[in-house]
């Protein structure tokens, strides 16, 4: 049951003898008190009434009558708030009430639920967005599904708060696991964050959501180990005689990217009409933006056996089936080397050893291409219009891998300048 009262702060009256009004509101053990923008004497204040009394005769105006009218708005406010919260069945918290009572006062659109509109914000991304995107949000909102179920904690928007999120981050990284599934590791989680931050965001927009508290949400991205192809690696696969045509085809879609930089997304959608004049012309599946990509002359090759295609420039073959099927021909060629990753879920760093054959998928592809130019010296600038990279962050984590590629440069510039000034010296 909720009480309201207004007192008076004797203890802040200021030098003319006028003492604040502080709004005091209680209900299920939580108390909110507001220090109002209202300020009178006592001997004006009506303890009975929680009311400014009007002046004496002879007194100066007290403003008694738009005070009161304050007073009134803020009790109006605090019953339309407990009567909605009954109606719609809102669970009523401090930070609920607090961020209702700094608005103006609007009833809760409750006909849709929260899992409604998260699968028409994904279904949204679907037809507008790239398939990755879809993908990621698609598997949040199963995600959001699994903990409502496990927790037994409703999810609506008023309910997406500082206590959900702790709970939310407990069971990503220990409850998971109690449900007989997996740990979320810190990437997942902070990118299962971003998606509801981007929903509830775009909710918000929509006027379906009025809680802005998501904003407070943090998880951070730790830097992953980046698994590529050595030159030697790529050339063993690139090279190699596979008995199964279908491992050949597979091979040749992942060389192509290793030697193009291009997407997965982008490689499969790949048509003859965007190739022209030994370059590659398209609108990137992922930023939407029109390249020009130069082929080397390994790409061309790849390119010449699948001459004759009216349509497509290579093979078609389904990522799930690509990704099992890659693994699968870097094994037979034998790119089994023992490789060592480390992970991080709720903080703890936990390695993995694979062969490094169980590590490669699409995505590598992409990977290898640009570790490699970098190691072979290939100009930063130009080797960024070549991938797309748009975020430099993202682009420095393939630099801070190759210590080849720091030596090199040590030895191109430093280096260099010493050995230089030794013969000058010793000249």
């Amino acid at each position: 049951m909720a009480n309201l009262s207004f007192n008076l702060l004797k203890s802040k009256k200021d030098k003319r003898g006028e003492c604040p009004v502080m709004m005091i509101l209680t209900f299920d053990g939580v108390r909110i008190r507001r220090q109002l923008k209202i300020k009178t004497k006592p001997n004006h204040w009506s303890t009975v009434k929680s009311k400014v009394k009007p002046p004496l005769k002879g007194e100066p105006e007290n403003n008694h009558e738009v005070y009161n009218a304050t007073l009134d708005k803020y009790r109006k406010k605090v019953q339309d708030i407990f009567n909605d919260a009954l109606l719609n069945d809102i669970r009523l918290t401090k930070e609920y009430v607090d961020n209702q009572l700094n608005e103006k006062f609007l009833s809760l659109v409750r006909n849709r639920s929260f899992f409604e509109v998260f699968a028409e914000f994904t279904e949204m991304y679907k037809s507008s967005k790239a398939e990755r995107t879809y993908k990621k949000h698609y598997t949040a909102l199963n995600f959001y599904k699994e903990f409502e179920s496990f927790k037994k904690y409703e999810l609506r928007f008023d309910s997406i708060n500082l206590e959900f999120y702790d709970k939310l981050q407990k069971y990503a990284f220990i409850g998971r696991v109690e449900n007989g599934k997996k740990a979320c590791s810190d990437n997942y989680f902070a990118a299962l964050v971003a998606s509801l931050k981007t929903f509830l965001s775009w909710a918000q927009e929509r006027g379906l959501n009025r809680f802005d508290v998501y904003k407070k949400f943090k998880a951070s991205e730790r830097d992953i180990d980046i698994i590529y192809l050595t030159f030697e690696e790529l050339m063993i696969l690139n090279n190699y005689e596979f008995e199964d045509e279908r491992s050949s085809r597979v091979r040749d879609i992942y060389c192509f990217g290793c030697f193009t930089g291009l997407r997965y997304s982008d490689l499969k959608t790949l048509s003859i009409g965007h190739i022209k004049d030994n370059a590659i012309v398209k609108t990137i599946v992922k930023t939407k933006e029109k390249m020009k990509i130069y082929l080397n002359d390994f790409a061309l090759d790849i390119l010449k056996k699948y001459e004759g295609s009216p349509y497509y420039p290579l093979p078609k073959v389904p990522e799930p089936k690509f990704n099992k099927m890659i693994k699968d021909c870097c094994k037979e060629v034998g790119i089994k080397e023992l490789q060592t990753i480390t992970k991080y879920s709720g903080g703890k760093a936990i390695e993995i050893t694979l062969p490094k054959y169980e590590l490669i998928t699409s995505h590598t592809a992409r990977k290898t291409f640009t570790t490699l130019s970098i190691e072979d010296n290939v100009n930063l600038k130009a080797l960024k219009s070549m991938t797309g990279h748009k975020k430099d962050a993202n682009f420095n984590k393939y630099i801070n891998i190759t210590d080849s590629f720091q030596v090199s440069e040590l030895n191109r510039t430093w280096n260099k300048k010493a050995r230089e000034q030794k013969q000058k010296m010793n000249g």
